[in-house]
């Protein structure tokens, strides 16, 4: 299976990372994970985050 295909919320990565929704929000502010922007605008918009960014992340710590 090719993880990078999957997307995860916001709040699914945050569990996967066992971290809060903040510190999501805050690695995607700080270039750690690179969102994919789903409909709407900035305040709108879904966040989705690629299985494979996150894994890449966990990898590192």
């Amino acid at each position: 299976m090719n993880t990078e295909k999957k997307l995860l919320t916001i709040k699914e990565t945050a569990l996967m990372l066992r971290v809060s929704q903040r510190t999501v929000f805050n690695y995607i502010q700080q270039g750690k994970l690179k969102p994919v922007k789903l409909g709407g605008v900035s305040k709108t918009g879904k966040n989705l985050i690629p299985v494979g960014q996150v894994e890449k992340l966990i990898k590192q710590d």
